[in-house]
């Protein structure tokens, strides 16, 4: 069964996307990087696998890909640049135990990112790897960062990371 296929299965699974691109602004399915559509088609066997489906969306006028599994709303005291923790909460959605969220940004290839990659951020209630992976056949790269729960299966992020690190090595469909 292809990703498509199952969304349309799933209703959750349609909608939420619908309802970020809408809060985001509607844009074309055409106005989508191949390059995020290969990263999409390259994880898709792995997607393919869970169960609830994840939900998928496109953010930033295509040029973020989000995959959010298992996912929750948590009440998170900021840090300030000074490293103070700010006293005032926000909410922010997160991995829950056993999920995770992928965030892909399509970036010119060299650019610089403020974070050091590859690194792993640890962040109060899960943590997140972040790395840079250049697109071979292309001059792009993606930023990407994959956030998980304390009891995410490990098989399941070995399998992603690998998906996206294949994507350096095997050219775009």
């Amino acid at each position: 069964m292809t990703l498509n296929k199952m969304r349309a299965t799933n209703f959750f699974g349609y909608l939420f996307p619908m309802l970020v691109m809408t809060a985001c602004g509607l844009f074309a399915a055409d106005s989508i990087p191949n390059e995020l559509k290969a990263v999409q088609s390259a994880i898709e066997p792995v997607l393919l696998k869970l169960d609830p489906f994840p939900q998928i969306a496109y953010l930033n006028d295509g040029g973020t890909l989000l995959v959010a599994y298992r996912t929750q709303t948590y009440k998170v005291h900021g840090k300030l640049k000074t490293g103070e923790i700010s006293p005032e909460t926000r909410d922010e959605m997160g991995p829950g135990y056993k999920g995770f969220i992928l965030r892909v940004h399509l970036q010119d290839a060299g650019e610089i990112n403020q974070a050091v990659t590859p690194q792993t951020v640890h962040e109060p209630y899960w943590q997140t790897d972040l790395d840079v992976t250049p697109l071979k056949g292309t001059k792009k790269q993606i930023y990407w960062g994959l956030s998980y729960g304390a009891q995410t299966d490990t098989q399941l992020l070995s399998n992603l990371k690998r998906k996206i690190g294949e994507l350096k090595t095997s050219p775009l469909k």
